[in-house]
């Protein structure tokens, strides 16, 4: 997996793997972050829904054109 192996790879930039810089960050926090209690609540206060109907056509997304399948 190629995010698997980025994030324990040696990386130039930061001199060590990004996941080992992730985890002493998450360290240094006075608290430990939030955890998602609700995944519902979650999905639509934080991610961006658009109903949509499918038609014989397809559905349109920002003016784009997806076909359905027969």
């Amino acid at each position: 997996m190629i995010v698997g192996q980025y994030h324990l790879d040696f990386h130039s930039m930061i001199m060590e793997p990004p996941l080992l810089r992730f985890r002493r960050g998450i360290n240094l926090l006075p608290s430990p972050p939030n955890q998602v209690t609700n995944e519902k609540s979650f999905l639509i206060d934080f991610l961006p829904m658009m109903k949509r109907t499918i038609q014989r056509h397809g559905f349109v997304i920002e003016y784009i054109i997806i076909f359905a399948m027969d």
